[in-house]
């Protein structure tokens, strides 16, 4: 069980230091972005998405040497690909519309713990 409070604390660690992607390469106004991530952090957690899911699966896992060790997201480019992370965002989700992407990733931050966290309904490994 402390295993997985330990696990859920690192990946609510590595969303939060990942805020740093949403500002990366702006376009538009950084207020304006500012404001999205301020509303999505002060709002409960959204419902799950298949767009969520879509983001959460690409993004770059690695393993963060401090102490022992861990899995983490990095920072510096969290999601796969050349472009800004909101850039690859909006291509995976097939939208043009920044602000959506810029909320549905900020989204992903709050929802990596929840997800890390999440015990498969049926597992193999149980007696």
């Amino acid at each position: 069980m402390k295993r997985r409070a330990l696990l859920s604390t690192l990946a609510a660690v590595a969303a939060t230091a990942s805020l740093g992607w949403l500002w990366q390469h702006k376009r538009g106004s950084g207020a304006d972005r500012h404001d999205i991530v301020q509303t999505v952090f002060s709002s409960p957690l959204p419902p799950l998405t298949p767009w969520h899911l879509q983001l959460i699966r690409k993004l770059r896992v690695t393993w963060v040497p401090i102490e022992s060790g861990a899995p983490g997201i990095d920072p510096l480019q969290p999601l796969r690909g050349e472009l800004s992370s909101l850039e690859i965002a909006q291509q995976i989700l097939q939208i043009h519309n920044p602000a959506l992407a810029t909320q549905l990733l900020a989204e992903v931050c709050l929802w990596i713990p929840e997800f890390v966290a999440c015990k498969p309904a049926h597992s193999s490994m149980q007696d």
